[in-house]
């Protein structure tokens, strides 16, 4: 499952962000609500995000 994917089934069910994720690769990736309008427009792609707000 996607990034984004998750990000909006648990934003339309409680109408807040995860404080972070784990993708499929076992990457922790904290969400922002700007950076989550930037990517649900498509304005950046799912792998750009990723790499600007992994978790070390």
């Amino acid at each position: 499952m996607d990034v984004l994917q998750v990000a909006n089934e648990i934003y339309s069910e409680t109408g807040m962000l995860p404080d972070k994720i784990i993708t499929d690769k076992k990457e922790e990736v904290r969400f922002e609500k700007k950076d989550y309008h930037l990517l649900r427009k498509g304005k950046i792609n799912e792998e750009t995000y990723i790499d600007n707000n992994l978790i070390m």
